[in-house]
C-alpha cells in the first residue's frame, strides 16, 4: 500500500544516497472502495516528494478514460486496463 511504498522509497534513499530515485505514485479513482484512499495517496505523494529526485503521478481515472477510448468500451474492466 501507500505506506509501504513510502517506506521503501525512504530506505532506497538511505541505502543508495548517490543513486537517482524516481517514485511512481498512483492517484486513486474519484469514487473508490475506501473513503480515505485519496488521503493515503496524498500522504504517500508527500513522502515521495521529500526523498525522491523525481515523482511520476499516475491517475487511475485518466488511464481508465484512455483505455475506454482506445478499447471502445464505456467502462473497461481492470483486466482490460492491465492488458492495454
Amino acid at each position: 500500500g501507500s505506506g509501504l511504498g513510502a517506506f521503501v522509497t525512504g530506505q532506497v534513499r538511505e541505502l543508495l544516497p548517490k543513486a537517482p530515485v524516481v517514485a511512481a505514485c498512483v492517484w486513486p479513482f474519484e469514487t473508490g472502495e475506501v473513503g480515505v484512499q485519496a488521503y493515503n495517496a496524498a500522504l504517500s505523494l508527500t513522502a515521495a516528494y521529500e526523498v525522491a529526485d523525481a515523482v511520476v503521478l499516475l491517475e487511475n481515472e485518466q488511464h481508465a478514460q484512455l483505455c475506454a477510448a482506445t478499447l471502445g468500451v464505456g467502462r473497461p474492466s481492470f483486466d482490460a486496463i492491465n492488458r492495454a
